[in-house]
């Protein structure tokens, strides 16, 4: 894979990240506002009502996790379930 194929990638991996963050936070009530074009959202990295969305973060884990920098965290506060 080239360079510029990797970067276009990339890219497009955060452009999708973005639209399910925002998704998310419309769905869960936690965004007051309208919906935002996918290229001008910014996701805050924490957010939290009945829910904690967690953007961008890395998690804190008793074991060696490799991968533990997901895009998007979700915790349902009123049943203690976690969904990533």
């Amino acid at each position: 894979m080239s360079c510029t194929s990797s970067r276009r990638l990339h890219l497009r991996h955060i452009e999708l990240s973005n639209i399910v963050h925002q998704e998310l936070t419309l769905q869960c009530g936690l965004s007051n506002g309208p919906p935002m074009l996918c290229c001008k959202y910014e996701p805050q990295h924490s957010l939290e009502h009945n829910y904690k969305l967690y953007y961008g973060v890395y998690l804190l884990t008793f074991r060696t996790v490799h991968n533990n920098s997901p895009d998007t965290v979700m915790l349902d506060k009123t049943t203690k379930h976690h969904a990533h």
